[in-house]
């Protein structure tokens, strides 16, 4: 795992009252959202006891061989190797948690081959946010590729 993920995992898991819109504005690479949005994000966690589950979620990404998940993992591994539908990969290049992933679901997905490689420049991690108009532009030209 990448120092980001590790960072990110830590600061979620030491978290007493996890901040939602704050990870969500972190996760962004160009713009200040506005509170408006970033209170939409918030909405669905009114206190703290409905953010366990986010807090808890970076530790159910495996990060060893052994870990929980991993085997469960390594079988969808295994099953993407033999996926031959269409499949369209997207990422962005200044996530410091997934940068450079899409290489390995290029590498791994035979069908992902058949499709431009499209990396989503100047954006973080929330895509949407960054770069909304042109995701939605990709899936739309994926789609009529497909």
């Amino acid at each position: 795992m990448g120092r980001g993920f590790m960072r990110w995992r830590e600061f979620a898991t030491s978290s007493t009252d996890l901040p939602i819109g704050l990870v969500i504005q972190n996760g962004t690479a160009n713009r200040e959202l506005k509170p408006e949005i970033l209170t939409a994000y918030e909405s669905p966690f009114p206190d703290v006891n409905y953010k366990a589950g986010a807090m808890a979620f970076p530790l159910l990404v495996p990060i060893r061989h052994d870990d929980p998940g991993a085997a469960e993992m390594r079988r969808a591994r295994e099953a993407l190797s033999k996926w031959h539908k269409p499949v369209l990969v997207m990422f962005s290049d200044k996530d410091p948690i997934t940068c450079g992933g899409d290489m390995l679901f290029r590498t791994i997905i035979p069908s992902a081959k058949d499709q431009p490689e499209i990396v989503i420049h100047d954006a973080g991690h929330f895509l949407q946010e960054d770069k909304g108009e042109e995701i939605a532009q990709h899936i739309v030209d994926f789609i009529a590729r497909t």
